[in-house]
């Protein structure tokens, strides 16, 4: 497990290139055959409701609970990814929910304490605060020590691939949005958020891997809300990526599951793997499909820097909102018949008869059958389960 280790997050050729993310580290010796996995949770879609409940008696804000429950699965990986789908910009700008989200700057070092590494910060949200909120978001970011990619406070800092070193293996993030809401990017700060371009992202794959990248992942903010199935769109730009270089395809934004593939890309080679939609993480969306997401587990087995097998697997989650002591709840608890959870109150009736829907649900719906392999987290193997660090 990864925090019983000498975790190493280099960003490759930083020092040199200014990247904009922390935390480097010295490069460590492993042995030529390694397996690590990497887990992608979905939307951090931060209703204000979610950030009222998290107020404590002192006025400060307590995210950590929200996430006990599920830090292990997160922690246990060896690395972390999530999609921050609201803004850090400060209490001055307001804390607000839905349509324009800032979240209280005490997320961030919550999320890294559950086990989150690296976050996605290419959403339609990007600019709900503008840019100064945007650069505001990435400092708090730094200031918990989170890595993150996709918006950027330098022109220098978008040119450089974000490339992390986990155990000997150069893994590089690509992280890009459809669009900001019909906020117009800053005519001043151009380079602050990265919008999906094909060519664009295929040329920064091809520039990762010269900067010593060995699998290149696209994390990516698209689709059609609420559809559980993948438009054309796509299918057609995930395949062309996976066609053009780029190793694997994570997709954000409908804040529903939609299912994964293998797909083959045209020029041969193996089958490269697809998730379109992670659906959310943590929400306030209350109707079904939207309460619940799952956890994505990429498993690549390397040697010598060279990926020779990967596997894809996931753990549903689902968010439980409840009234404890007067005061309204969230947490994000993790689903799978070998979890057994410890949770006070109790589960009512209501809530473990959706809890086994989304099970079912998701169970029938992430791999159909000419969908490829993706199965469910084996946690009995892997002992995941336990408290968070």
């Amino acid at each position: 497990m990864r925090r019983a280790l000498c975790f190493t997050c280099t960003i490759l050729i930083g020092a040199l290139f200014g990247l904009d993310a922390g935390r480097a580290q010295e490069r460590f010796t492993f042995p030529d055959e390694r397996e690590i996995t990497i887990a992608f949770a979905g939307d951090l879609l931060m209703h204000l409701p979610l950030t009222n409940a998290a107020k404590t008696d002192s006025g400060a804000y307590d995210f950590g609970p929200l996430f006990t429950h599920v830090a292990p699965y997160l922690a246990g990986a060896d690395f972390a990814v999530a999609n921050l789908e609201t803004r850090l910009a400060g209490e001055a700008r307001g804390y607000s929910g839905y349509p324009c989200f800032n979240s209280p700057a005490s997320l961030a070092p919550a999320l890294r304490e559950a086990g989150v590494d690296l976050l996605g910060t290419a959403n339609n949200h990007s600019l709900d605060k503008g840019y100064s909120g945007l650069a505001a978001t990435l400092a708090n970011l730094d200031q918990a020590g989170l890595l993150h990619t996709g918006t950027y406070r330098s022109s220098a800092a978008q040119a450089q691939p974000c490339i992390v070193n986990i155990q000997g293996l150069n893994l590089a993030l690509l992280n890009y949005t459809y669009g900001t809401n019909g906020i117009s990017v800053p005519r001043d700060h151009q380079y602050c958020v990265n919008v999906i371009d094909q060519e664009h992202m295929i040329a920064e794959a091809a520039a990762a891997y010269q900067a010593g990248a060995d699998y290149v992942i696209a994390f990516l903010h698209f689709g059609t809300e609420y559809q559980r199935q993948p438009n054309e769109s796509q299918r057609q730009l995930a395949h062309a990526l996976l066609d053009n270089g780029i190793d694997a395809v994570i997709g954000a934004h409908p804040h529903v599951v939609q299912p994964c593939e293998w797909y083959e890309p045209a020029n041969g080679g193996p089958a490269r793997p697809i998730a379109y939609s992670l659906g959310n993480f943590a929400s306030n969306q209350r109707s079904r499909y939207r309460d619940s997401g799952i956890v994505l587990y990429l498993t690549l087995r390397f040697t010598a820097g060279r990926v020779e097998d990967v596997a894809m697997s996931y753990l549903p989650v689902y968010v439980r909102k409840y009234t404890a002591g007067g005061r309204l709840q969230y947490r994000v608890l993790p689903v799978h018949p070998d979890i057994s959870l410890a949770l006070e109150p109790p589960l009512s009736d209501t809530e473990g008869r959706r809890m086994d829907a989304v099970w079912d649900e998701l169970y029938q719906h992430v791999a159909p059958a000419e969908g490829g392999a993706c199965r469910p987290l084996d946690v009995a193997a892997l002992g995941w389960a336990g408290d968070a660090r």
